[in-house]
C-alpha cells in the first residue's frame, strides 16, 4: 500500500516520472540531483544545464571540446592552440644605430601547456641559436648579440618551435652606419685664427688649452698642434688671448703670448715652441700683445700692442723690434685705444687695425704711422662698430672683413675700403644657422677660404669653426665630414625635439617639437611621423611647446607652453588636433598661481582628476586640476631646493612626485634628484652631486639632469651635459650610468642646449625613450645592456 501506482512511477524507483530522468530505468536518479540528465553529477558537471555538456574528467577547460582532442585542455578559450608569439623588446622592429653590434633581447610567449623546443634568429645566411631563460607561466626571455654588417641594412628573422612542432616568427632590421665622426678636439676658448690655403688648415690659437687647435678643413678633424703634452718649449701662458699668424717662408706659427708677453714660434712640422721675440731683443718693450700678421716679402711681421695703444714691427730673422705707430709716439691721428688687430694693406702701404676702444677701421701708413679712420664714427654708412676684435684684408672684393664682438652686435661686417661704408655680412640680421647652434657669440676673428667661396669665423664661445656663406650670410659648423645617418621612417623632419610621450597601449611615441610648433606621432612599429598638431590646428595654437603629457583617458596631449603670450598648459585632442587651454593665467582665473615657465612632462596624478608640472621660473611644481583648470603650488623654494626645477614624474607607491632640478652650471645651486609629497609638498633630496652639502646618495654626480621617469624601483635620469642615461636607485640611492658614449654600444645620445626635459620608460619592455636634440633624432636605449638605437630620424 505504501507503493506509488506504476502509472506515477513507472520504474519503481521511487521518484515521481516527472521528475525522473530516465523513468523507465529504475537505477537514474531524480533531476533535482542531474538537473540535464546526462548522468553526471553536478560537481563534475561542466553544465548542469545542458546535456551535451559531459564531465570536467572528459573536458577540463568546459569548451565543449573533449581533452582528447582540444589542444589547450585548460584554457576554455582555445581549442587549438596558437603557435609561439615572438616578442622583441630590444631594438624596435625599424632601427639605426653606429654600433658594430647589438644586444638584442625579447621574450617567447607560450600557448597552453606548451614549452618551447628550439629558437632561433637568421640573418643571410647565418643562423644563431637563441639563448632562452626559465619559462615562467608560458614566458621565456631569449638574447643574443646580434652583429652588423657595416654601412647596410641588416634583417633578423627569429623563429621559435613549441613542443607541438607549431612555429612563430617575428623579424627586425637594424641599419648600420659606420661614417661616425672620428676622434677629433673642440675648441674651448679660441682667440686668433690664421689659414694655410695651401695645406687646407686653419689655426686657432685658443685660451683654454692654452695652445694651438690645427683644424683640417678637408676632413673637418680638430686636433691640438702645440700645448699641453703637444710640443716642446715654453709652454703657453693660461692667458692666452693673443693673436695668430702664419710665417711660411720659415716654417712656423706665430702666436702673440700676451700673458708671457712674448711672440712664441711654433714649428709647423712639430709644434715645438721657443720665444721668437720678447724683451731679451731690441726695441720697444713687449707688454700685451695681441694680433699679428706676416709680411713675408718684407721679412718682417706687426704686431698691436694694447698697453702701448700701438703697433710693433718685428724683425723675421733677429726678433728685433721698431715701433711703427703709437698714441703720442710716433705718427699723428686719432689713438689706437686698446688695438686688438692688424692686417697688412700692402698694395697700399698702410696696415689695417681695429680695436675695442677706437670701435673704428683704422688706416695706418707703414712709412709715417700716420693713422686715419676709415670706417667708423662719422666715415661710413652703417650700423656702427660695437667692440670690434678681427679684421681681415678681402683685397679682391676692395673691402675689410671685420669681426664685431659687442653686445647685439656679434658678427662679421664687410667695410668698403673706398667709401668706409658698413654692411653686415652675418650675424644677428643677416644669415640663418644652418647648424643648430651655429650662432656668434663673442666673434674674434675670420679668414677667407677663397677655394670653396666661403668665409671661416672663430668665436670664442662656439666649439667649433663656422662656415658662413658670403652671399647669404648662412652659417654652418665645420665638422668631420661624414654622411648623414641614415632615415629612420618617414613623414615631417624633426626640428628642436622638447618633449616625449609613451602610450605603449597603441604604440605611438608623441613628441613635442618647439621648433616647428608642433606634436609629431612617431609609430613605434615603423618610425613613420605624423603630424597631430601645430600652430594651424583648430583652437588655441601652440607657440612654444616645452613638454609633454598623456591623458589617455581624455584622448589628449597635455602641453606646457611657455611663451609670454600663453604661459600655460594646452589640452591637444589626439583625433582632431583641437587646442583647448587647460590652465593658463587667465583660466580659471588671474587669482590663481600664475604661471611663467611651465616645461616637462604634465604627469597625472592618481585620481587622473589633477596633474603636476614644473615651473622653472617660478622654482615651483604646480598642481592643475584638470576639469577647472585652478592652479594650486605643490612646492616652492629657492637656493638649492626647486631653483632650476626641470620635470616631473609621479611615484604613486610612496604617495609622492620625482623631480629634477638642473643649475646649469651654478656650483650653489642644486644638480640632482628630489621627492615631493604628494600632501605636503615637503622636499627630500635623493641624489646631489659629491660637493655638495649634504651629499646625498653615491656614484656618478649629475650635471644638467633634464629628463624623468621610474623604472619600478629606479629613477632613470636624462643628464644633458653628460649625454648620458643615469638610474638612481630609489632604495639605496647609488647612481650608475646606463648608457652613454663609454656605456653600452652606439653613441646617439647627443643634445645641444637645455631644452631636451625629455625621456620615456616603457617598464615591460624595459627600454627608454629619448631624444638627441643635436641630431634631431628619437633614440631608444635599452635599460638592461645600455645600447643605443635611433627609432626615427
Amino acid at each position: 500500500a505504501a507503493e506509488n501506482q506504476g502509472t506515477a512511477d513507472m520504474d519503481c524507483d521511487g521518484v515521481p516520472t516527472a521528475m525522473d530522468c530516465d523513468d523507465a530505468d529504475a537505477m537514474a536518479g531524480a533531476m533535482s540531483a542531474d538537473m540535464d540528465c546526462d548522468g553526471v553529477a553536478p560537481a563534475d558537471d561542466c553544465d548542469d544545464n545542458d546535456a551535451m555538456l559531459g564531465a570536467r574528467a572528459m573536458d577540463n577547460d568546459c569548451d565543449g571540446a573533449l581533452n582528447s582532442v582540444d589542444e589547450c585542455p585548460n584554457d576554455p578559450a582555445l581549442q587549438v592552440s596558437p603557435p609561439p608569439q615572438i616578442r622583441i623588446d630590444f631594438p624596435s622592429a625599424v632601427a639605426a644605430t653606429n654600433a658594430p653590434s647589438l644586444d638584442v633581447r625579447g621574450a617567447l610567449i607560450l600557448g597552453c601547456e606548451n614549452t618551447a623546443m628550439s629558437a632561433e634568429v637568421r640573418s643571410g645566411s647565418t643562423v644563431t641559436p637563441l639563448t632562452l631563460g626559465a619559462q615562467d607561466q608560458g614566458v621565456r626571455v631569449w638574447t643574443f648579440e646580434a652583429a652588423l654588417a657595416v654601412d647596410t641594412r641588416n634583417t633578423f628573422t627569429v623563429t621559435a618551435t613549441d613542443s607541438l612542432s607549431k612555429a612563430g616568427q617575428a623579424s627586425f632590421t637594424v641599419e648600420q652606419f659606420s661614417a661616425v665622426a672620428p676622434p677629433t678636439e673642440t675648441l674651448g676658448s679660441s682667440q686668433g685664427i690664421v689659414f694655410d690655403s695651401v695645406n687646407n688648415t686653419a689655426y686657432v690659437s685658443d685660451e683654454a688649452l692654452p695652445g694651438v687647435y690645427a683644424i683640417d678643413l678637408l676632413t673637418g678633424l680638430t686636433r691640438v698642434f702645440s700645448g699641453g703634452t703637444v710640443g716642446t718649449g715654453p709652454a703657453f701662458d693660461p692667458e692666452l688671448e693673443g693673436g695668430i699668424a702664419l710665417d711660411a717662408a720659415n716654417s712656423r706659427l706665430l702666436v702673440t703670448d700676451n700673458g708671457s708677453n712674448a711672440i712664441v714660434a711654433v714649428d709647423l712640422a712639430t709644434g715645438n715652441r721657443s720665444i721668437f721675440s720678447d724683451n731679451s731683443n731690441m726695441g720697444p718693450a713687449v707688454e700685451t700683445p695681441f694680433g699679428i700678421v706676416v709680411d713675408g716679402t718684407g721679412n718682417r711681421a706687426f704686431y698691436v700692442d694694447t698697453t702701448q695703444d700701438g703697433v710693433v714691427q718685428v724683425d723675421l730673422t733677429s726678433g728685433d723690434r721698431t715701433l711703427v705707430s703709437s698714441d703720442g709716439t710716433r705718427g699723428t691721428g686719432p689713438d689706437l685705444t686698446s688695438p686688438r688687430d692688424v692686417e697688412l694693406d700692402l698694395a697700399n702701404a698702410r696696415l689695417l687695425v681695429v680695436g675695442t676702444g677706437v670701435d673704428a677701421l683704422v688706416a695706418v701708413d707703414l712709412a709715417t704711422g700716420d693713422r686715419s679712420i676709415l670706417s667708423g664714427g662719422a666715415v661710413g654708412a652703417g650700423a656702427a662698430f660695437n667692440s670690434i676684435r678681427g679684421v681681415t684684408l678681402d683685397a679682391v672684393n676692395n673691402r675689410a672683413l671685420v669681426a664685431d664682438a659687442g653686445s647685439g652686435s656679434e658678427g662679421i661686417v664687410a667695410v668698403d675700403l673706398t667709401t668706409g661704408d658698413r654692411v653686415e655680412l652675418s650675424g644677428q640680421t643677416v644669415g640663418t644657422t644652418v647648424d643648430v647652434g651655429a650662432d656668434f657669440d663673442s666673434t674674434r676673428g675670420v679668414v677667407i677660404d677663397a677655394a670653396r667661396s666661403r668665409l671661416i669665423a672663430v668665436d670664442d664661445a662656439l666649439l667649433a669653426l663656422v662656415a658662413i656663406d658670403p652671399g647669404t650670410g648662412n652659417r654652418t659648423f665645420i665638422a668631420p665630414n661624414v654622411p648623414p645617418p641614415p632615415r629612420v621612417g618617414s613623414g615631417p623632419d624633426l626640428a628642436s625635439l622638447t618633449g616625449i610621450a609613451l602610450d605603449s597601449s597603441t604604440g605611438s611615441l608623441y613628441v613635442a617639437d618647439d621648433g616647428i610648433d608642433a606634436i609629431l606621432r612617431v609609430d613605434l612599429a615603423t618610425g613613420d611621423r605624423t603630424l597631430v598638431a601645430n600652430s594651424m590646428s583648430p583652437g588655441t595654437a601652440m607657440v612654444q611647446p616645452r613638454g609633454l603629457g598623456l591623458d589617455a583617458a581624455n584622448g589628449r596631449l597635455l602641453v606646457p607652453d611657455n611663451d609670454s603670450s600663453l604661459d600655460a598648459v594646452l589640452g591637444i585632442d589626439i583625433s582632431s588636433g583641437m587646442g583647448t587651454i587647460i590652465s593658463g593665467d587667465d583660466s580659471p582665473d588671474e587669482m590663481s598661481e600664475t604661471f611663467a615657465s611651465p616645461r616637462g612632462r604634465v604627469a597625472l596624478e592618481p585620481d587622473g582628476m589633477t596633474a603636476l608640472v614644473a615651473d622653472t621660473s617660478r622654482d615651483s611644481v604646480f598642481r592643475i586640476n584638470l576639469t577647472t583648470g585652478e592652479r594650486t603650488t605643490l612646492a616652492e623654494a629657492g637656493g638649492a631646493g626647486l631653483e632650476g626645477v626641470q620635470t616631473v614624474v609621479i611615484d604613486a607607491i610612496n604617495a609622492r612626485a620625482l623631480v629634477t632640478v638642473a643649475s646649469t652650471g651654478t656650483d650653489t645651486v642644486l644638480d640632482g634628484l628630489l621627492a615631493v609629497d604628494l600632501m605636503s609638498g615637503a622636499l627630500t633630496p635623493l641624489a646631489t652631486r659629491s660637493t655638495d652639502m649634504p651629499m646625498v646618495g653615491m656614484g656618478v654626480d649629475m650635471t644638467n639632469p633634464r629628463g624623468l621617469d621610474l623604472d619600478g624601483t629606479r629613477a632613470i635620469v636624462f643628464d644633458s651635459d653628460l649625454d648620458a642615461v643615469i638610474a638612481v636607485d630609489l632604495n639605496t640611492l647609488v647612481r650608475t650610468v646606463l648608457s652613454s658614449a663609454m656605456v653600452g654600444d652606439g653613441d646617439l645620445l647627443r643634445v645641444e642646449g637645455n631644452n631636451a626635459n625629455a625621456l620615456a620608460v616603457d617598464p615591460i619592455a624595459r627600454v627608454a625613450y629619448t631624444v638627441s636634440e643635436l641630431d634631431r633624432r628619437v633614440n631608444q636605449i635599452d635599460l638592461v645592456s645600455g645600447d643605443q638605437v635611433t627609432i626615427s630620424f
